[in-house]
């Protein structure tokens, strides 16, 4: 089903999360203009047994753990979609008890003596240095990955080991390169998707990754800006060397970005909102507290 088969175009749906009510606005997936790359489609919302003909109609589908159930991820697997289960490495939910009460003062950036904290979301940026934080990580993986039997792990919020000091985000990105290596060592079966986090990519994590996410690919920047061309570059060199892939998604010149990504032989995914979802008609959202 990867390669060679005719994409399919579906429309997304966005679930706000208002009280009281949802809302929904729409957006689009785009097939490929090259057909030997695998169709993707990310999906935050509650599955049920009525809508798995809709995710597995991709080839890769990332999903929200906390909207599905071993039963369900096994029967669009059968379908031969890719399954991965989203977990944010780097930022900590305020609202995960169990990665909370697995961490100790050690386990957080600090920022004035107090605990960093996002101020769009209140979620705590994670220490990646900290041998127990990886740990509590790898503990998550397990639970909420592996005994959920997903093909693999959709790591998100990548990008935070490379946006303090040099010498911090050395050593953020040596950790990640560390648990991402863990991971694999453990558990090999078990595919890694990495979003964005380019640094730490070119840096060595390409060597543990499967596929890479470029989230919010511009092909105005490509042709703008030298650093884009390098990086483009640069991305692909490190994916050939350890056999991996890279999947582009944007939110804007649709055509011209689809056009740029099925150039570099890059899957592509298109959609006009900042979260994404396929239209499952009806569908809850997953806005609970983790257990």
């Amino acid at each position: 089903m990867l390669n060679g088969h005719m994409f399919k175009t579906v429309f997304l749906v966005l679930v706000l999360g208002i009280v009281g009510m949802n809302s929904f606005t729409y957006g689009e997936a785009v097939a490929s203009l090259n057909d030997t790359t695998p169709s993707f489609v990310v999906y935050y919302g509650v599955i049920e047994e009525e809508n798995i003909d809709v995710i597995a109609s991709y080839d890769v589908a990332v999903v929200e753990p906390k909207g599905t159930t071993k039963a369900i991820n096994e029967a669009i697997r059968a379908q031969d979609t890719e399954v991965f289960g989203y977990l944010s490495v780097m930022q900590v939910e305020y609202f995960d008890d169990f990665k909370l009460s697995a961490m100790t003062d050690e386990d957080f950036m600090m920022e004035n003596g107090k605990k960093m904290v996002r101020e769009k979301s209140g979620n705590f940026i994670g220490d990646m240095r900290s041998d127990n934080y990886r740990e509590m990580l790898i503990d998550v993986i397990e639970d909420r990955i592996i005994d959920k039997g997903y093909d693999g792990v959709f790591l998100d919020t990548v990008s935070y080991v490379s946006r303090f000091d040099d010498e911090t985000n050395a050593a953020l990105e040596a950790g990640f390169i560390e648990f991402v290596k863990t991971v694999k060592k453990r558990h090999p079966e078990l595919k890694i998707f990495q979003n964005r986090g380019f640094d730490v990519y070119l840096a060595g994590s390409s060597q543990y990754v499967d596929y890479l996410l470029y989230e919010n690919f511009m092909t105005e920047r490509i042709n703008k800006y030298n650093y884009y061309k390098e990086l483009v570059n640069n991305l692909n060199v490190a994916a050939d060397a350890s056999k991996g892939k890279i999947f582009a998604l944007s939110m804007q010149d649709e055509l011209a970005n689809l056009n740029s990504a099925s150039h570099l032989d890059w899957s592509y995914y298109y959609t006009e909102y900042e979260t994404f979802y396929t239209e499952i008609p009806n569908a809850a959202p997953t806005y609970v507290a983790i257990n």
